[in-house]
C-alpha cells in the first residue's frame, strides 16, 4: 500500500488511528506545505498527521513546522497534537518524536506481516483493552518493537509481582514521558498484545497484563 492509498484508506477509517478522531480535511494547505490528514480528537485537539513509509529527522521536523504554522494561524499550542504514521519505527526517529512532544502510531504500508506459530502464541488476542475499537488486522504491523517489548515486559513482572503498574512508575522506569508512553501503550494495544487498564479507588490508573 502505496502513502497517498494509505491516506486515503485513513481518511475514510479514522478510527484505526485511534477512536473517536474525525477527519476535518485532507491535504490542508499551511504556509510550509500540506498537512497530509487534518483532524481533531475527541477532546477537541487538532491532530496533524504526517504519512511517512521511511520517516527520517526531517519528517519530524516537517510535522513541528505544521504546529507552528498552526499556532500562527491562531490555534493554541495545547490544543495541536503531532502524529507520525509509519511502517518502521527508528529508534533516533522515535527519540526525536519524543523531544518534540510527537506521537508515533506503527500501520504497515505494504503487505502485511506473518506472523509465526510462537508469535501468535505470544500475542494473543485481548478480551479487555485501552480502547474499544478493532484494529483491521490486514493494516497494523503486528510485531512489537524493541522498546514496546520492554513496556510490556516491565508490565507482565509488575502484574506477576504486585498485580500491575501505575503509568507514573512505569514512566519512570522506562525514562520516557508521559505522552510518549501514551503513544507505545496504545501501538501495543493495537497490536493484539492483552494490555488492561484500570482505576484504582484513589484514581490512579493501574496497567497490567491478561
Amino acid at each position: 500500500m502505496q502513502e497517498h492509498e494509505l491516506e486515503e484508506f485513513l481518511e475514510n477509517h479514522p478510527e484505526i488511528i485511534e477512536e473517536g478522531i474525525r477527519i476535518i480535511e485532507r491535504q490542508k494547505r499551511v504556509h510550509v506545505g500540506f498537512i497530509d490528514l487534518f483532524c481533531q480528537d475527541k477532546d477537541n485537539n487538532y491532530v496533524i498527521i504526517e504519512l511517512k513509509q521511511e520517516p527520517d529527522h526531517a519528517a519530524v521536523a516537517q510535522i513541528a513546522k505544521y504546529a507552528l504554522s498552526l499556532e500562527k494561524e491562531g490555534i493554541s499550542r495545547e490544543k495541536i497534537r503531532g502524529m507520525l504514521v509509519t511502517r518502521e519505527i527508528d529508534e533516533d526517529v522515535r527519540q526525536l518524536c519524543e523531544f518534540f512532544n510527537i506521537e508515533l502510531r506503527g500501520l504497515t504500508l505494504g503487505k502485511p506481516q506473518r506472523r509465526t506459530a510462537k508469535q501468535v502464541a505470544n500475542y494473543p488476542l485481548h478480551q479487555e483493552v485501552i480502547n474499544n475499537h478493532q484494529p483491521n488486522p490486514n493494516l497494523l504491523n503486528n510485531i512489537l518493537t524493541k522498546t514496546e517489548r520492554n513496556v510490556v515486559s516491565l508490565i507482565a513482572e509488575a502484574t506477576k509481582i504486585t498485580g500491575g503498574i501505575a503509568y507514573s512508575d512505569l514512566s519512570t522506569k522506562l525514562r520516557l514521558s508521559s505522552s510518549c508512553l501514551r503513544s507505545y501503550i496504545s501501538s501495543i494495544v493495537s497490536k493484539h498484545t492483552p494490555i488492561i487498564k484500570t482505576r484504582t479507588r484513589f484514581g490512579k490508573v493501574m496497567l497490567s497484563i491478561n
